[in-house]
């Protein structure tokens, strides 16, 4: 994954090297991802080249999706009947999505390069500080110590992107050669005993099995064989969670009696119980407005005049979908999804391992976002979108190199 010899003249682009400090920064605190958010920006700016990433974008789909979400949420601000204490920050981060992927998924090759080359160096250094921290081998510094102290958004954001790493290896490993296969398919193992063993976020449990799952259709198209491997090996996976290493099933089993309880009445700070909360008010906030929601940064405000007091001080629905049906009404949170997976159609049709991560990385990310606060909260959300557009890049301009070979 290093780059060549002419990857490595490209270094003296200022793109490719804010693109490749991105990277390395991707599991870094919020603050040092924004700030390299806005250094390639700044970059990009200089460089002139808007029209070139803007065409990259393809026709269609993947150009009206971004657009459409800005305008619509525009349109819900400038109606909205007040404007809120949260409105300012709800309003950066509705355009914040977009621009983040706008400006990853229209790298060139060697900029998606780079940026890839910082990701899987930065992914290789948290690796070995869990595993190191894990087998008792190394103290665990302040620095990092949400990469194994579970608990924080910090922690499902570093095993979200591992996971991410896991589909980037796994594919590799898919397509290439035997004297290759086994390299990455030993990579990947690690990543999957990093994540079920000794992260234990169950997020990201699932995005592996979502990896496995979607690579296993990409490349039954040409490879039928691999499909029913995935499958069976997804299904042990599966009902070993459940029944098997006692430290991973109780993770579950403990989500599960929150759900519980959540639909007995009960209302605690367990995880899911919270999850069930949210879903179920913010869900009764989209019946209430359904055309034009309550307003961007309505969402708080609305939680706390629904709930007891104990769960009051969340300040987002672990649902983005949900968060901008209940802002935007139902057609926000339907741009919101239309946003996220505007660029299937292309990338299915890129049939390497640049396109099978690529779909993996988009379907982990929506559900990653689904379940948590994947795009709404810059913790999570800055850093995952940067790299599934990073794989969009990859996975669109490895189809120009081989049509230009």
């Amino acid at each position: 994954m290093l780059p060549d010899n002419e990857s490595r003249q490209t270094f003296k682009q200022p793109v490719v090297v804010a693109s490749f400090i991105w990277g390395l920064m991707a599991f870094m605190p919020v603050g040092v991802n924004y700030a390299a958010f806005f250094l390639l920006w700044g970059v990009v700016l200089m460089d002139g080249q808007m029209a070139t990433r803007w065409h990259r974008l393809g026709h269609g789909i993947a150009r009206f999706a971004g657009v459409a979400f800005l305008a619509w949420s525009l349109v819900v601000l400038c109606i909205q009947s007040k404007w809120y204490a949260e409105s300012a920050s709800n309003l950066w981060h509705v355009f914040r999505i977009p621009f983040t992927l706008f400006i990853a998924s229209t790298l060139s090759w060697h900029e998606s390069r780079a940026a890839l080359t910082g990701f899987l160096l930065a992914c290789t250094a948290c690796v070995a500080m869990i595993l190191g921290s894990y087998f008792h081998l190394t103290p665990t510094l302040e620095f990092w110590a949400h990469l194994t102290n579970a608990g924080t958004n910090k922690t499902i954001g570093a095993s979200i992107l591992m996971s991410m790493a896991f589909g980037v290896v796994l594919a590799q490993a898919l397509y290439a050669d035997q004297s290759r296969k086994w390299r990455w398919l030993s990579l990947s193992l690690v990543l999957f005993f990093t994540l079920v063993f000794a992260m234990l976020k169950r997020t990201a449990m699932v995005d592996l099995a979502i990896a496995v799952l979607v690579m296993a259709v990409f490349s039954a198209r040409e490879r039928p064989l691999y499909f029913w491997i995935a499958l069976s090996l997804s299904m042990l996976f599966g009902a070993w969670l459940f029944s098997g290493e006692p430290g991973v099933p109780a993770k579950f089993a403990q989500g599960v009696e929150e759900v519980r309880s959540a639909f007995r009445g009960e209302v605690t700070l367990g995880s899911w119980n919270v999850r069930i909360q949210m879903l179920s008010r913010t869900y009764q906030m989209i019946l209430e407005e359904p055309l034009w929601g309550w307003g961007i940064g309505s969402w708080n405000e609305q939680w706390r005049l629904r709930v007891p007091q104990e769960i009051a001080e969340f300040n987002m629905p672990h649902n983005d979908a949900l968060w901008m049906g209940a802002q935007a009404g139902v057609l926000g949170g339907v741009l919101w999804m239309f946003l996220m997976l505007s660029q299937v159609n292309s990338i299915w049709k890129i049939r390497n391992a640049w396109g099978a991560s690529a779909c993996a990385a988009i379907f982990m990310a929506t559900f990653s976002s689904l379940v948590n606060n994947g795009t709404r909260d810059a913790t999570i959300g800055l850093p995952m979108l940067w790299m599934v557009g990073v794989l969009i890049s990859l996975a669109r301009e490895s189809a120009v190199e081989k049509g230009s070979a």
